[in-house]
């Protein structure tokens, strides 16, 4: 942990649910992305969404509409599912 600190990595980590499907991961991962400005060590984010059970059917969109710069917050999403 320590080297996730000094190398400014963070990470949120979801998994979807039969009510946590593609619009409302992105909802809640635009949410929790936006807490973390206030964070100065936190330069890289990696958001992990673990979906076994395949609820996201668009995780190309999902990865579109999440993964960019906020400022100097960077957002790499990861989506790990039947379909990977």
């Amino acid at each position: 942990l320590d080297r996730l600190k000094a190398e400014g990595i963070a990470f949120e980590l979801k998994m979807t649910r039969p009510d946590l499907k593609d619009n409302k991961t992105g909802g809640e991962a635009l949410i929790d992305i936006g807490r973390y400005p206030k964070h100065p060590d936190v330069r890289s984010l990696v958001y992990f969404v673990h979906d076994p059970e395949g609820y996201i059917t668009n995780p190309k969109g999902l990865i579109a509409d999440i993964e960019r710069d906020y400022g100097a917050l960077r957002a790499k999403v990861i989506i790990v599912g039947p379909f990977s």
